[in-house]
C-alpha cells in the first residue's frame, strides 16, 4: 500500500479518436509529438500532405520489407514485436495505432492460429470463447503501451447498433466481441472527429470531445472545449492547441 503523496501524476495521454473515414483521424493522431507509426489501414497519405515537415516512423505489419504480403495470421507478433522496440525506443514520444479494426482482425487470426497449433480449434474461424481472448490480448497490449509514459493514440471507425424495443441508435467501436463496448475505459480520453460540408466545395472538421449522441461515449481526462474547429489546421497547428490545453510548452 502506498500514500496519496507517493501517486505521480503524468501529462501523457491515451486517446481513441473515433471518426468516419476522412473525417480527420490520422491528423489528429500526426499531432502528437515525434510519433512511431503502426499503420495497420495503409492509409495516411492525406494526413501526411498535411504535415509538412513532420518527422515520423512508420510500420506496416501487412507489409514485408521486400513489398510482399505478410500473412495475415503473423501480422500480430511482428506487430508486437515492433511494438516493443518502439516503447525501448527514448526517440519516440507517441506511439500511433492507425486502425483498430485492422488490428484486432489480425489478433482473431493469430487467436484462431495459435487454436489450431495447440489442437483446440477445429473449425479454423474464431468461436465464442475466443472473443474473451481477443479482449484480454487488446487490453494487455494497450496497458503495456501506457505503462511506458508514452503518449498512446488510436483510430477506430464506429458503427451504429439500433435498439430493438426503444429505436434508439447506440453507437459502437467497430470491432468483434464485447470489446466493442468496453474498449474506451482503457484511454484517459475518447475523441471524436467530424468532417462536414462548408459551402460549395470547401470541408469543416472539429474534433469532439464531449457527448454528442452521434458516437461512443466520448469525454476528456483535462479541461477542453467539448468542439475544436480544426478546418485547414496542419498537425503542428492542432497540438499547439493540445499542448496548451495540457500545459506542456
Amino acid at each position: 500500500m502506498k500514500a496519496s503523496t507517493a501517486f505521480q501524476t503524468t501529462t501523457s495521454q491515451a486517446i481513441l479518436v473515433v471518426g468516419e473515414p476522412k473525417s480527420g483521424k490520422s491528423n489528429l493522431a500526426l499531432a502528437f509529438p515525434d510519433p512511431a507509426i503502426i499503420d495497420w489501414d495503409l492509409n495516411l497519405a492525406s494526413a501526411v500532405r498535411r504535415a509538412t515537415g513532420k518527422s515520423f516512423d512508420y510500420t506496416q505489419p501487412s507489409i514485408k520489407d521486400d513489398g510482399t504480403q505478410r500473412l495475415i495470421a503473423d501480422q500480430w507478433k511482428f506487430a508486437v514485436d515492433e511494438t516493443k522496440s518502439i516503447l525501448s525506443n527514448p526517440k519516440y514520444k507517441t506511439v500511433i495505432i492507425d486502425g483498430l479494426g485492422l488490428m484486432c482482425n489480425a489478433i482473431c487470426e493469430h487467436i484462431v492460429a495459435e487454436g489450431q497449433r495447440a489442437g483446440t480449434n477445429k473449425l479454423g474461424k474464431m468461436e465464442i470463447q475466443n472473443y474473451a481472448d481477443l479482449s484480454r490480448i487488446l487490453r494487455g497490449y494497450i496497458m503495456m503501451i501506457r505503462a511506458s509514459g508514452k503518449f498512446l493514440v488510436v483510430t477506430s471507425h464506429q458503427t451504429g447498433d439500433k435498439d430493438d424495443v426503444t429505436g434508439v441508435i447506440r453507437y459502437v467501436l467497430a470491432i468483434p466481441g464485447q470489446s466493442k463496448d468496453t474498449l474506451g475505459g482503457c484511454f484517459t480520453d475518447v475523441w471524436a472527429t467530424m468532417a462536414r460540408p462548408k459551402g460549395l466545395s470547401d470541408v469543416a472538421y472539429e474534433i469532439r470531445t464531449k457527448p454528442t449522441g452521434q458516437h461512443v461515449a466520448l469525454g476528456a481526462s483535462f479541461p477542453i472545449e467539448s468542439s475544436i474547429d480544426v478546418t485547414n489546421k496542419t498537425p503542428s497547428q492542432i497540438w499547439d492547441i493540445l499542448a496548451a490545453k495540457l500545459g506542456i510548452k
